[in-house]
C-alpha cells in the first residue's frame, strides 16, 4: 500500500497507516479509508462507528442498611441507561468477596460479619465511569443452641434453650 486517505465522518481526515481520531460529540459516524497500491490499484472500505457519551457514574441502593451473615442482600441498580444501546455494563466489587459481579443488580450473601464496602462502575466499550461507593454492615448470626432430655415415646421431652437471644420460636 502506497497511500491511505482516512475520512472519520466528523470532518477530520488522516493519511497515516494507523490513524487516531478524537470524536468530540457522541453519535454515529461513517468512517471511510481509501487506499492505493504500488501496482496502480485502489480500493476503499467503510464502516459505521457509534461514539457513545461517557458512561454515567452508577447509582444504586440496597433494600436494607444492615443484614445478617449468610442472608441474601439485593443491590438495586438505579442508573439511568438512556443513549447506550444496551452497551452499558456494570462491574461490582464487595469487601470480603473475591469474585467480581458483572450484572446490573446483584444479589449475594456475605460469609463474614462487619462493615462491607460496595463499589460499582459502569462501562461501554472503550470507556469506564467513576465508581459509586457505599457501605453496609453485616451482623453475626445469633448463636442458637439447645439440649433435650432423653425420653421414651409418649413421655414429655424437656428442651433447655442455651441461646443468648431474647426471643425464640420453636418448631417441633
Amino acid at each position: 500500500i502506497t497511500s491511505y486517505n482516512w475520512n472519520f465522518g466528523d470532518g477530520e481526515t488522516s493519511s497515516d497507516s494507523i490513524p487516531q481520531n478524537t470524536y468530540q460529540t457522541a453519535g454515529s459516524y461513517t468512517v471511510r479509508v481509501d487506499i492505493a497500491s504500488s501496482n496502480g490499484c485502489n480500493n476503499f472500505a467503510t464502516d459505521t462507528l457509534t461514539i457513545y457519551p461517557e458512561p454515567p457514574v452508577p447509582s444504586f441502593g440496597m433494600m436494607v442498611d444492615a443484614a445478617c451473615v449468610e442472608n441474601a442482600v439485593n443491590f438495586v441498580n438505579k442508573t439511568v441507561e438512556n443513549a447506550y444501546d444496551d452497551q452499558l455494563s456494570y462491574q461490582w466489587t464487595f469487601t470480603g468477596i473475591d469474585s467480581t459481579y458483572v450484572t446490573s443488580s446483584p444479589q449475594l450473601a456475605f460469609n463474614t460479619s462487619g462493615q462491607k464496602i460496595i463499589s460499582v462502575t459502569s462501562s461501554i466499550p472503550g470507556c469506564e465511569s467513576g465508581a459509586a461507593i457505599d457501605t453496609i454492615f453485616i451482623n453475626d448470626l445469633p448463636e442458637t443452641t439447645f439440649t433435650a432430655n432423653l425420653a421414651c415415646e409418649g413421655t414429655e421431652t424437656i428442651f433447655s434453650n442455651e441461646s443468648a437471644e431474647a426471643s425464640y420460636a420453636w418448631l417441633f
